[in-house]
C-alpha cells in the first residue's frame, strides 16, 4: 500500500522536498524495500506526486467515486504527466481546472487520452461555495495560523464532497471521510476528525443564519457524525454503548452493582438513564422547578450549566415520577433532589457520584454517565423517533429547526418517546426484545 506522508498547516510541495524522495528512490536499497507501492507526497486538493521505485514521478489527481460496499469513500484517479517534464506550477493549473470542471459537472482529463464525461450540474451552491463564504468571515476573526490550518483541513479531507451540491449533501458521504480518518489514525483521540466536525458546526451555524437550501439537512449531518463518532459535549468525548447489544452489559454491570452502592447515587443514576439530560443538571435540581403531580414536568431554569440562558422543559415519564416520589419520601427536608448527606443546603457532589460510579467496575473505559445521552439518541433515532425531539430532550439549541419550536409545543410527544424509553431499558436489561415503538410515535 502506498505510504503518505503527513504534512503541517497549508504548505505545498516543493522541488525541493520531490527531488529528495527521487535521489532516495534512484539509490537506496532501503527505501525501495519500504515503499515497494511508491511514496505519495500530498500536494493540496486532491494533488499529489506518486514517486515509484527506481526514480520515476507522476502527478496524480483524485476525486471523489461513490461510497464501496463497506461505507467507505471510493475514489477515481487521473495522471497528470510526469515530473520534472510537467512542472509542480503547471500541475497545480491543471489540478485548479479540474475542480472547476467538477464544479461545472465535468469530469477530470488525464494524460490517458479518455473522453471526458458530462454530469448534471449542481443548480446551487456547492459545499465549498458554503464554506468559502463562511470563511471569509470567520478568518478575520481568529489568528492566520488557526485560518491557514481550518482551510487546509477542509481542502484536503472534505475535497471529496467539496464540490456537492450544498442542498444535497449525504450523511454516508461524511461518514465514509469520517472512517477513512480513524482508520489513518488508528481509533486514538482522531484530532483531526474532532476539529473537522468543529469547523463543520460553525460551518451549520452559518447557513442557517443565512437560511442556505438544504441547512437543516446539513445541521442533522453534524450531529450524527458528533453522536456517532465523537458525541461531543464540553469538548470532551465520553465513552458510551452506541447500540443494544452494547447497552445490555452496561444495564447488567449496574443491576449487579446496586447492593454495593448508596441508594441516592442509585435513583440518581436510574432516572439520568430514563431522561437522558447533562449529569451536572440533574445533580443541581431543585424541588421548586419539579412539578411531579400536575404537570408531570421538570421546568429546567435558564442558569443551570449547559442550559445556554435558556428555560427548558423537560417531561418525566412514569418510572421516572415513581423514583422522584421515593426521593421526597425518603431525601425531603432540602430545596436539592440529591442533597449532600452532611450538609442539606448543598447538592451532593460530583466526587461523590464517581466515586459510586468507580464500583461498577464493567464500566471502566465503557460507559460514562454523560454518555447515557449519546446512547439514547442512536437507539431512539435508530427506532425511528423524532431526531429534533431527541435534540430539544438533549437541551440542543443550535439548530434552526429546535430554535423554532417552543419547549412546550411538544411536550405531549416527549412524555411518549421518554415513556417508551423507559420501557426499552428494562426489556434490554432483562434481555427481552424492545417494546413496539408504533403507539408511542403516532403523535409524531
Amino acid at each position: 500500500m502506498e505510504k503518505k506522508t503527513r504534512k503541517k498547516g497549508l504548505e505545498l510541495l516543493t522541488d525541493r522536498e520531490v527531488k529528495s524522495a527521487i535521489r532516495q528512490a534512484e539509490n537506496e536499497m532501503a527505501w525501495q524495500e519500504k515503499h515497494k507501492a511508491g511514496l505519495r507526497l500530498s500536494d493540496n486538493g486532491g494533488l499529489s506526486v506518486l514517486v515509484m521505485p527506481g526514480g520515476s514521478a507522476y502527478f496524480k489527481f483524485r476525486f471523489p467515486a461513490g461510497i464501496r460496499e463497506d461505507g467507505k469513500m471510493k475514489r477515481r484517479e487521473v495522471s497528470f504527466g510526469v515530473y520534472p517534464q510537467v512542472s509542480l506550477q503547471k500541475a497545480r493549473e491543471k489540478a485548479r481546472a479540474a475542480r472547476l470542471n467538477l464544479q461545472k459537472g465535468i469530469l477530470p482529463l488525464g494524460t490517458n487520452g479518455e473522453k471526458r464525461q458530462i454530469i448534471q450540474a449542481p443548480t446551487g451552491p456547492t459545499f465549498f461555495d458554503v464554506f468559502g463564504d463562511w470563511y471569509k468571515i470567520w478568518k478575520d476573526k481568529v489568528t492566520d495560523l488557526s485560518a491557514v490550518n481550518v482551510k487546509y483541513r477542509v481542502t484536503r479531507y472534505l475535497s471529496d464532497i467539496g464540490l456537492s451540491p450544498f442542498e444535497k449533501l449525504e450523511y454516508k458521504t461524511f461518514e465514509a471521510i469520517a472512517k477513512n480518518l480513524v482508520d489513518e489514525e488508528k481509533n486514538t483521540k482522531c484530532g483531526t476528525l474532532d476539529k473537522l466536525i468543529s469547523c463543520m458546526s460553525q460551518i451549520s451555524k452559518y447557513s442557517q443564519i443565512n437560511e442556505i437550501e438544504g441547512n437543516e439537512n446539513f445541521a442533522k449531518i453534524v450531529l450524527k457524525l458528533n453522536n456517532n463518532f465523537f458525541r461531543k459535549d464540553s469538548e470532551k468525548h465520553y465513552p458510551a454503548a452506541k447500540n443494544i447489544a452494547e447497552l445490555f452489559p452496561v444495564l447488567q454491570d449496574f443491576k449487579n452493582t446496586i447492593s454495593q452502592m448508596d441508594d441516592l447515587v442509585v435513583i440518581y443514576i436510574t432516572m439520568l438513564m430514563n431522561i437522558f439530560v447533562r449529569p451536572g443538571e440533574l445533580r443541581v435540581a431543585k424541588w421548586i422547578d419539579v412539578d411531579h403531580k400536575k404537570d408531570k414536568i421538570w421546568r429546567q431554569p435558564a442558569e443551570l450549566p449547559g442550559s445556554k440562558k435558556r428555560k427548558a422543559y423537560a417531561p418525566l415519564s412514569e418510572p421516572v415520577l415513581i423514583l422522584v416520589r421515593n426521593l421526597e419520601k425518603n431525601y425531603g427536608g432540602s430545596e436539592y433532589l440529591f442533597p449532600d448527606k452532611k450538609d442539606k443546603s448543598r447538592p451532593i457532589s460530583d466526587d461523590v457520584i464517581r466515586r459510586q460510579v468507580e464500583k461498577i467496575s464493567g464500566w471502566k473505559d465503557k460507559q460514562a454517565l454523560h454518555g447515557f445521552r449519546s446512547t439514547a439518541y442512536n437507539i431512539l433515532s435508530d427506532t425511528g423517533f423524532n431526531d429534533d425531539y431527541i435534540d430539544i430532550q438533549l437541551g440542543h439549541v443550535d439548530s434552526k429547526v429546535k430554535r423554532a419550536y417552543k419547549q412546550t409545543d411538544n411536550l405531549p410527544q416527549r412524555k411518549k418517546m421518554l415513556d417508551w424509553w423507559s420501557l426499552a431499558l428494562e426489556a434490554i436489561e432483562a434481555g427481552q426484545d424492545l417494546p413496539d415503538p408504533t403507539p408511542y410515535q403516532k403523535t409524531y
